[in-house]
């Protein structure tokens, strides 16, 4: 087997109105290096699979081909995790089977920068946003003011999943339960190198509004913020402990207006956190949360359903 530069990992769910176009991104890729591709269906009940495997049966630019349709549904950090794992490249590329490639060089421009600069770990691009039906919503989703370069204490941020090339690691230690796993995914690299935003759109991100995510409530989605955040504290150095106990608590006093319940939860599962990881808080980290989290619940005893801002500023002050 040939080794390739770059494993293109190509990953849907149920895509079979876009997968084909997601591959002609794909197979537009104009590079000077060695290319393979790993496609897993994550159990789609539509022809997704058997699309890509016809486009791909006659002719194709790749030293390798894997293509795989799994026996059940893996999830999102299943299915992410399967073909990390399953590439042989130097570097990977991800793209989701609803989104697409627009720039022919894409690929090569984002490795050029990766070989040239051994002190970043990851590189990827703006995209335009697209509906469900291909109309271009947005021209760019990441406005040109945003930050070019990356590292830890810069983070978290977010960018497109199917925009990223990166180094291959062993991602074997990675969170299998985070549920942004796109914004973890990106402080674990940090800490083996920089993270380098190049501004040109060279590609797609679908918005579709039956989407899972898109028809979450918006205290599920601040929820798995919050989450998300909690366990990004595994990875961080302790001198941004007090960043991300700023974000968990901004995003509880978010659910307070939101969600009662799940607020409550989420304050109970803080406290059990904080026993659980007492080396995480300070002590006068701690006296300052508690503070926080007492006007907090005063306000719920007394009845006092708004002045979310001012809870945010005391926040900001304090911790």
């Amino acid at each position: 087997m040939k080794q390739p530069l770059v494993s293109i990992c190509l990953r849907s769910y149920n895509n079979q109105e876009f997968i084909l176009e997601a591959l002609q991104g794909i197979l537009m890729q104009q590079v000077n290096f060695d290319l393979e591709l790993i496609y897993s269906d994550d159990g789609s009940s539509d022809k997704s699979f058997e699309l890509v495997a016809d486009a791909l049966k006659n002719q194709h630019p790749f030293v390798n081909v894997h293509l795989i349709k799994q026996p059940r549904n893996l999830g999102v950090t299943g299915s992410l995790l399967y073909v990390l794992d399953a590439s042989q490249g130097k570097y990977i590329a991800l793209c989701d089977g609803d989104d697409y490639w627009s720039d022919p060089l894409k690929l090569q421009a984002q490795v050029d920068f990766l070989e040239a600069h051994l002190d970043y770990e990851v590189c990827f691009t703006n995209v335009c946003t697209i509906d469900e039906h291909g109309s271009i919503k947005k021209d760019q989703l990441i406005p040109s003011d945003r930050r070019t370069d990356y590292a830890m204490e810069h983070l978290p941020t977010w960018s497109p999943v199917s925009a990223r090339v990166f180094r291959k690691r062993d991602f074997g230690a990675i969170s299998r339960t985070v549920p942004g796993e796109d914004t973890y995914m990106l402080l674990y690299q940090s800490r083996y190198g920089k993270i380098k935003f190049l501004n040109t759109v060279a590609g797609a991100y679908r918005y579709q509004s039956g989407s899972v995510y898109s028809s979450m409530a918006v205290s599920k989605k601040k929820d798995a913020i919050l989450k998300t955040h909690m366990e990004c504290m595994d990875l961080v150095t302790k001198t941004l402990y007090p960043k991300y106990q700023k974000l968990i608590l901004k995003k509880i006093v978010e659910l307070r207006h939101l969600d009662t319940t799940l607020y409550l939860e989420r304050l109970k599962d803080f406290k059990t956190f904080r026993k659980t990881y007492p080396e995480r808080f300070s002590r006068w980290e701690s006296l300052k949360i508690n503070s926080v989290v007492r006007v907090l619940r005063l306000m719920d005893f007394i009845g006092i359903s708004g002045r979310q801002g001012f809870m945010l500023r005391v926040i900001n002050r304090m911790i």
